[in-house]
């Protein structure tokens, strides 16, 4: 009777073996984090506009002038942004800090 116990014992140990190894490759292996912060590339968004601005984008060398449909959309971490002398820009960073940018 105790080689049969010791056996399922034995039986027991090496499947909880093989389920711990098994999740801990499956977890290796995916995105998961579980609390470990992943790294966020840093975006910003237009989130008002009033009035006339630009954003230049020095990596491409490229200029547009924002209009209502701006609002929403990313602007590239290496532009320069300007506004006319009635623009007010709204802009919301990824790390949640929200600032306006407005002529004077």
């Amino acid at each position: 009777m105790l080689t049969f116990i010791a056996k399922i014992r034995s039986l027991i140990s090496a499947s909880l073996v093989n389920i711990i190894i098994f999740v801990c490759f499956s977890i290796h292996g995916s995105n998961h984090t579980f609390g470990v912060p992943s790294k966020v590339k840093p975006t910003t968004l237009v989130v008002s506009l009033e009035g006339e601005a630009t954003v230049y984008n020095i990596k491409d060398d490229f200029e547009v002038t924002l209009t209502a449909n701006s609002v929403g959309k990313k602007i590239d971490s290496k532009s320069i942004i300007k506004t006319g002398k009635n623009g007010m820009l709204g802009l919301l960073f990824s790390n949640g800090t929200l600032i306006t940018i407005k002529p004077g």
